[in-house]
């Protein structure tokens, strides 16, 4: 009797609370930048945390983070032109297992599925990016991009969130640059 209901607990906060196994992929459009992400240099920073600058650790966080993501999204480009992109981040919300413990302590019981890939955390997060594809550009490519994930012990959810974003902000980049033409 006990093991079905620990087995039965652990489909249903599978089921219901989401695994989170792995970061998803930044695709970058070739009308963005046509060597692929590998393309992008990663510029000036700024993260804003609730409408005010974010602390130094969390800039860095963010910097590496986009430097990795940017790297893995698509072709080898060794030799292609590197192309600077400014990025600026605002933090909306963030919700995980600390905030739930101060409320309840009872989402203690969530942490035996964290090894199981369960979404103990999560993050909302708005992203800009400015693509200049000189390094006089006077008129750059910009893009807007909203991310909402969870994470979990595999896949933080900043990252996953800050992927997703990317993904969104680079494909709103492509249309308003194919708007301008």
């Amino acid at each position: 009797m006990k093991r079905n209901f620990v087995v039965v607990f652990g489909v249903a906060s599978l089921l219901f609370g989401g695994c989170t196994y792995r970061t998803p992929e930044v695709h970058v459009p070739a009308v963005v930048a046509p060597f692929g992400g590998a393309s992008l240099e990663i510029g000036k920073v700024d993260v804003l945390d609730h409408g005010d600058a974010a602390d130094e650790a969390t800039v860095d966080e963010v910097r590496r983070l986009s430097t990795e993501l940017l790297e893995r999204s698509s072709c080898d480009a060794a030799s292609a032109p590197r192309m600077r992109t400014d990025v600026r981040v605002w933090l909306i919300d963030k919700y995980g297992m600390d905030e739930a413990m101060q409320e309840d302590g009872m989402a203690a019981l969530a942490y035996w599925a964290a090894p199981l890939g369960a979404g103990l955390w999560e993050e909302m997060l708005v992203v800009q990016v400015t693509v200049h594809r000189s390094e006089h550009d006077d008129d750059p490519i910009i893009g807007f991009g909203i991310g909402d994930r969870q994470g979990s012990i595999y896949a933080p959810a900043r990252r996953r969130a800050l992927a997703d974003a990317f993904d969104h902000a680079f494909f709103d980049a492509a249309k308003n640059a194919l708007a301008a033409r």
